[in-house]
């Protein structure tokens, strides 16, 4: 293994290692739509970019009822659309009038769509079945970006939510703008309902009961630690706040013209109306955020599917010199990674007879960036035996390193542990019993362990980095943060895309290797084929059962008309992916074609990331907070909990422990 190691380090990056300072080079990892980008010509198409968002029955299967399109054209930046369309089939309905707007204005194959929705994922859904060669950057369950066709046009499909992170009611403080409560009773809108289109407002206020309900849950608290007083106070505020919800919601129906002569409701309209105020602060939002992004860090959001993609772009420069890891070397360094600490004192429960102040570390991440200064520069390289041993070397001849130790003991027990451990459940545990596990270490943790636990151990093996640091972090992260401040101070909202890039600036470093990938495959032949029958039968394919099919109808003799062609699509792509095959769903047919979703295992053995940065700043935010927590600890102050970078502390000692905290620091 060691051996393996060694070999993989002093390969002079052809395969381990691959500098960062190549700016394409980052994205087209995270983004491979974007990785064929076409040259500046007359010819180029032009981009319509719209807004959608759907309304649907959520009993049920989901289905969508209606949808919403608002969009400009980038050249003359005239708002061509905004409209809404009706029934199930409503996003095939959008697409065509997209489509035949653009073709009467631009001509055939003179233009492509950018289509934005927050929560596109579940948006998705509703397109889905229309798209053709549908290629899609997931995280998980979560759609990122995605690319694929519709009556040969090209669409790319994007999730707002992953460049701004929070709901679109909380838009308007973030963006300066007047953005309408959201008011939507989703509990009113049933198969029948939709299809009643008018209905009583009492029923529409009964609905709304329920879901201010489910709005408000911990919002109104009642315990066995408030007073009657605060009881009757705390029901008090939730009525008056439940009146002016429905109150509100009234108005609106007025407003929007949704009241009939008779009193009743027209629950589309209205919905129709939300979705329309949902698609335009979607727009003026993102589209601030884009000029805003620009304006601050020179990027064009459009190009990148993510925030922390985003931040690494704005953070290029700082990586100088610095080298992307892969294979064991990554995985051995990314081993020593530590998330945030989030424990009751001890592991223990607490009980507070005392008042409590809860303290937050201002902007922990980008603190600790400034605080660590600059990233590892040069390659990693492998510790001798004799440098195991040389804690001279390892304090002082290195820049920084990763090594796997035993920990031989610890002198002073914390109620908050520096050192841990994932237990069998995979749960990582901060304790102080530690003696003989063996662990994976940084440096700065390893110092901060020695420090603050007196922890003594022996070293087994390690990478070290001893070609300094590319000091450019530290400027750049005090220009943003000294740039959000004045901005904070002018109450200007455009603080709030600062926090966002100054939060996100290394999330990228340690983003995680692909372990599978899905493509969609369509196929020609459908009907009364065997084969394709075989596929078929399951939503969720059984990759061995679908294995074993392809088999006995490629190669047992006898099979006739029914033996499957290697031209075919889905023949050809079983052919080629056999081994690594791992799940195989029938999606559904579309204009004659059977379409399919195969998910194979993917190799991760060329997948690069920043490892040693990001393992770095989370060390040094734990360093921030173990500076105020152990100190507080030394003077025998009281910390009930912590989260990260937040603790609960006895409130009448802060000012002891500020003044000692600053005489130490």
């Amino acid at each position: 293994h060691n051996e393996t190691v060694d070999t993989l380090v002093i390969n002079d990056g052809t395969f381990l290692l691959n500098e960062t300072e190549t700016e394409t080079e980052t994205e087209t990892e995270t983004d491979p739509s974007l990785s064929d980008t076409e040259t500046e010509t007359e010819d180029k198409p032009v981009v319509v970019r719209i807004m959608f968002d759907f309304e649907s029955i959520t009993k049920g299967k989901h289905v969508a009822y209606l949808c919403r399109a608002y969009g400009t054209d980038e050249v003359t930046d005239v708002n061509l659309y905004n409209r809404t369309y009706y029934g199930v089939n409503c996003g095939k309905v959008m697409l065509s009038d997209i489509l035949n707007r653009n073709v009467k204005r631009h001509g055939k194959g003179k233009f492509e769509l950018f289509m934005y929705a927050h929560n596109c994922s579940y948006d998705l859904r509703f397109l889905f079945p229309f798209l053709k060669k549908a290629d899609l950057i997931m995280r998980g369950n979560n759609l990122l970006r995605g690319t694929a066709t519709f009556y040969g046009v090209n669409i790319t499909l994007q999730d707002t939510y992953c460049h701004i992170p929070m709901g679109l009611g909380k838009f308007g403080p973030m963006f300066g703008m007047d953005v309408k409560k959201e008011i939507m009773p989703y509990g009113l809108y049933t198969a029948e309902r939709v299809k009643q289109k008018m209905i009583k407002m009492s029923v529409c206020i009964s609905e709304l009961e329920k879901q201010f309900h489910r709005v408000s849950i911990g919002k109104y608290p009642k315990n066995r630690h408030t007073t009657p007083e605060d009881d009757i106070a705390s029901n008090e505020q939730r009525l008056s706040d439940k009146a002016d919800y429905i109150a509100e919601y009234v108005k609106n129906c007025k407003e929007w013209n949704c009241i009939d002569s008779r009193g009743l409701v027209d629950i589309v309209e209205y919905s129709a109306r939300y979705c329309e105020m949902d698609c335009l602060v979607l727009a003026r939002g993102y589209n601030q955020y884009k000029t805003w992004m620009n304006e601050i860090a020179t990027v064009n959001t459009d190009e990148f599917c993510s925030m922390p993609s985003v931040a690494n772009k704005a953070f290029n420069d700082c990586y100088e010199g610095c080298y992307k890891v892969s294979g064991i070397t990554r995985e051995f360094i990314q081993s020593s990674m530590v998330g945030g600490r989030t424990m009751s004192a001890d592991n223990k429960r607490q009980y507070i007879t005392y008042e409590t102040a809860s303290f937050d570390a201002c902007s922990a991440y980008a603190s600790a960036q400034q605080r660590l200064g600059g990233y590892l520069k040069g390659i990693p390289k492998m510790l001798t035996e004799g440098q195991c041993a040389d804690r001279e070397f390892l304090d002082k001849r290195t820049d920084g390193y990763f090594i796997e130790i035993e920990v031989l003991g610890i002198t002073t027990p914390r109620d908050f542990s520096l050192i841990s451990k994932k237990n069998e459940d995979g749960v990582r545990m901060f304790n102080n019993h530690m003696d003989g596990e063996i662990i994976t270490i940084d440096k700065i943790s390893l110092e901060d362990a020695v420090n603050f636990q007196g922890m003594t151990y022996r070293v087994i093996r390690g990478i070290y980095y001893d070609e300094g640091r590319c000091m450019a972090l530290k400027p750049k992260i005090e220009k943003y943060f000294q740039a959000r401040l004045v901005k904070k101070a002018e109450e200007n909202p455009i603080e709030l895309v600062y926090k966002l890039l100054l939060n996100s600036g290394f999330g990228r470093a340690l983003m995680k290797a692909f372990t599978t990938d899905s493509k969609f495959v369509e196929d020609r032949y459908c009907g009364n084929d065997a084969y394709l029958r075989e596929l078929k039968k399951d939503r969720v394919g059984n990759a061995d059962r679908i294995k074993e099919v392809y088999k006995l109808n490629t190669f047992v003799e006898g099979v006739g008309h029914n033996k499957p062609k290697h031209t075919r699509t889905v023949g050809k792509y079983i052919s080629k992916y056999f081994n690594s095959i791992d799940q195989f769903n029938f999606v559904g047919e579309l204009e004659g074609q059977s379409r399919f979703q195969i998910r194979t295992k993917k190799s991760v053995h060329e997948h690069f990331n920043n490892a040693p940065a990001g393992i770095e700043i989370l060390a040094m935010s734990k360093r921030i907070m173990n500076e105020v927590i152990c100190t507080a600890e030394d003077l025998d102050i009281h910390i009930s909990y912590t989260d990260t970078d937040s603790i609960h502390i006895q409130r009448d000692r802060i000012d002891e422990l500020a003044r000692v905290y600053e005489e130490k620091y």
